[in-house]
């Protein structure tokens, strides 16, 4: 029966809908280019956003797949992490253009991604760690 069960889950956790794949196609094209190299939101900040989205039980390596998969077996590019920078007092206008895009970007009447997955997406394509905390009072500060 234990057997059964695990071919039943991976069975269901192979089928995507459109608009599991909508959002990781748009979280997989949030990139920054520094100097000719881009870095993009890794694979693992997108899983936990697609988990946290749409209650699915992805890992960063099934995103991964998918994306290639979606994009017809094209050559997948490697996904860089910005490297590692202390945050200075102010915000870049990248970082605060990733947390604008990620704040009103439309996931299909969904919650809005937590402000966690927000902060770990800008650390991704710019290398500055911000907080969960930070990243909420910016963008509300920004907007009104």
């Amino acid at each position: 029966m234990s057997s059964r069960w695990n071919i039943c889950s991976l069975h269901i956790m192979n089928k995507w809908s459109s608009n599991q794949i909508d959002v990781l196609q748009t979280l997989a094209s949030v990139y920054e280019d520094n100097n000719g190299v881009k870095y993009y939101i890794s694979w693992k900040t997108i899983s936990k956003a697609l988990n946290y989205l749409f209650g699915a039980e992805t890992t960063s390596n099934s995103v991964r797949k998918k994306y290639v998969e979606i994009r017809k077996n094209k050559k997948d590019k490697k996904r860089l992490k910005a490297p590692s920078k202390k945050p200075g007092k102010f915000w870049n206008p990248g970082e605060i253009n990733i947390l604008v895009y990620l704040t009103c970007a439309n996931y299909y009447g969904t919650k809005d991604l937590t402000w966690d997955i927000k902060s770990s997406a800008i650390e991704d394509v710019t290398g500055y760690k911000r907080s969960a905390n930070s990243c909420r009072k910016k963008y509300y500060s920004n907007m009104w």
